[in-house]
């Protein structure tokens, strides 16, 4: 289980990367990267840092090699910003976590956009149930309706 420690040093590393990897780099071949989580070793000698990245394959690859080549400045930045006798190696993953949440959306999407091409080809949309009595059980008409006198008012 993580402490609280590594937990803000996790917090750290990932902040200062992601304001390198914004504000200082300058390589053309980065795409559009965001920097999602880090793993750091309990003892502090291996963090991994996952990054995904907007685009196509190539987009992925080009960024992915930025990166890499860029990893001993972005390493020595952390260092300076770590308060801790050990820095951390850092190594760059591909988060393909959020590949596969955009892959699912692009299904949902999809199926979404056959359904309604489906009810354009029956006639139109379902019908939907009126607003009002019918959403709150009571009769119809029943909204209109005042309400009846209690003996004793009046």
């Amino acid at each position: 289980m993580a402490t609280r420690r590594i937990e803000r040093l996790k917090k750290v590393i990932l902040r200062r990367a992601s304001d390198v990897i914004l504000y200082e780099l300058h390589d053309p071949r980065l795409g559009f990267v965001t920097l999602s989580k880090v793993e750091l070793t309990q003892d502090i000698r291996h963090a991994t840092i996952y990054y995904s990245v907007i685009g196509a394959d190539a987009e992925r690859s080009r960024t992915g090699h930025a990166l890499e080549d860029a990893r001993g400045y972005i390493q020595k930045q952390i260092a300076a910003v770590l308060k801790t006798r050990v820095t951390p190696q850092i190594r760059f993953r591909f988060d393909e976590s959020i590949e596969g949440v955009l892959r699912i959306s692009r299904t949902i999407d999809e199926a979404r956009a056959q359904d309604e091409e489906a009810r354009r080809q029956r006639g139109g949309t379902d019908a939907l149930p009126e607003a009002g009595a019918a959403e709150t059980g009571a009769p119809a008409g029943a909204a209109d309706e005042p309400a009846p006198e209690l003996p004793g008012e009046e």
